[in-house]
Formats: C-alpha cells, sequence, structure tokens
C-alpha cells in the first residue's frame, strides 16, 4: 500500500481531499439546505347549507306528485275501460236488436 501511495501521490491526495468533502457536506449544516417548502396551494370548497326539514318537504312533495300522476293514470285507465264497456254493451245491443 506504501509503495502505491508513492508512485500516486495525487491520486492519494485527490481521494483523501473528495472523502474530506463529502464528510463535510454531510456533516455541516448548510442553512440554504434546510428551506421550508411552500404549502401547496389548496382550491376552496363552494358549498351551501341545506335545512334538512326543507329538503324532506320537498321530497314529500315530490312523492305526492308522483302518487297523484299514478291516481290520474288509473283513473284514466278505468274510465277508458268503462267506455270500450259501454262501446261493447251498446253494439251488441244494435247487435241484438237488428237480428
Amino acid at each position: 500500500m506504501g509503495s502505491f501511495l508513492r508512485q500516486h501521490p495525487g491520486a492519494a491526495a485527490l481521494s483523501i481531499a473528495m472523502h474530506a468533502a463529502l464528510f463535510a457536506a454531510f456533516t455541516i449544516d448548510l442553512p440554504f439546505a434546510h428551506r421550508p417548502r411552500p404549502a401547496p396551494a389548496q382550491a376552496a370548497i363552494k358549498a351551501t347549507v341545506v335545512d334538512t326539514a326543507a329538503v324532506e318537504r320537498e321530497v314529500e312533495r315530490i312523492e305526492q306528485a308522483e302518487r297523484a300522476e299514478v291516481d290520474k293514470r288509473e283513473r284514466e285507465a278505468r274510465e277508458a275501460e268503462a267506455a270500450a264497456d259501454k262501446a261493447r254493451r251498446e253494439r251488441e245491443a244494435e247487435e241484438q236488436r237488428l237480428e
């Protein structure tokens, strides 16, 4: 090992200098190395407070409207069926009268 150092004194000096620089870099606390990172920008959330009682009233109103629509359709179907039955009876009565 001693012969290597004597043959290459520049390489040995460079190696010692590089190791000293690395040691210094890892042990010395440099002020620019610990800059605080800026907080990431957060998007603002737009929110609206909703009264649960108002929501429940609206849901009930919508359900009542739907029930009224179903009742109306059922009533119209019954009326159409009654009209068809009446027309059938009238047709049968007319057929019997013509016979």
